[in-house]
């Protein structure tokens, strides 16, 4: 009970100072025990055409059980239009399995987008959100596809579709691994978009993990053209 109070007082305090991608904190990998909770701090540089933004996005996960956890993503813009965005907060309910050689999980994932942006240049369209996604790893590969749809303020409808491929590196007393994402996304009035690139996390030690990522858009109709680099660094507890 300690360390829930300590996390929603710590969400409050982020909340009253000032994405919903596939990938939840830390960094889609931790903590995977009860009562484990983790929080992190990635920054974003963001081209949409021909407007660049700098992101801060602070993220936070709580793991009742293993197969329950709750999620909050609060991100800031920290340019000249400096602001705070949507922020996003989620419920993994997760159910994992262990086979011969590898193991894995499925997670259904409800969202909800809290509307307490602070301008146009900050906010989302997106309301809720339900996602189902399946993960699976050996000692050597790692991949994961998720399929969700989202509700809009404008009343329309998305589709969307992550998967991610990569191998896991073992070195230096510690893991991580490489893979390369992509995100496509289809609209109910015709738009879709699709986003690749590649994603590097290494965990440091026990306690410290570090995530670089790049993703580009090399289709778009009716979504923003889009270049973003992300790094971060995240805390387990």
């Amino acid at each position: 009970m300690i360390k829930v109070a300590a996390f929603a007082l710590g969400l409050s305090a982020v909340l009253c100072s000032g994405s919903a991608g596939a990938e939840q904190p830390v960094f889609g990998e931790m903590p995977r025990w009860a009562g484990g909770w983790g929080v992190q701090a990635v920054h974003e540089a963001r081209q949409d055409q021909e407007l660049t933004s700098q992101w801060m996005h602070l993220e936070g996960v709580y793991t009742w059980k293993r197969w329950i956890r709750m999620t909050a993503k609060i991100p800031f813009r920290t340019d000249d239009h400096a602001g705070l965005g949507t922020p996003t907060l989620a419920l993994p309910l997760k159910n994992y399995f262990n086979l011969d050689g590898r193991s894995g999980s499925w997670t259904l994932t409800p969202h909800l987008f809290v509307p307490v942006a602070g301008s146009a240049e900050t906010q989302r369209k997106e309301q809720l959100a339900l996602t189902l996604g399946y993960e699976t790893e050996s000692y050597r590969s790692i991949g994961g596809l998720s399929v969700g749809f989202f509700r809009r303020t404008d009343a329309l409808v998305e589709a969307h579709l992550h998967g991610a491929l990569g191998i896991n590196i073992h070195q230096l007393g510690s893991s991580g691994h490489i893979k390369l994402k992509g995100h496509a996304r289809w609209r109910d009035d015709g738009g879709y978009s699709l986003r690749f690139g590649p994603t590097i996390y290494w965990r440091l030690n026990d306690r410290w993990h570090a995530q670089v990522a790049y993703k580009q858009s090399l289709l778009d109709k009716g979504y923003t053209q889009r270049v973003s680099l992300r790094s971060g660094l995240a805390m387990v507890f």
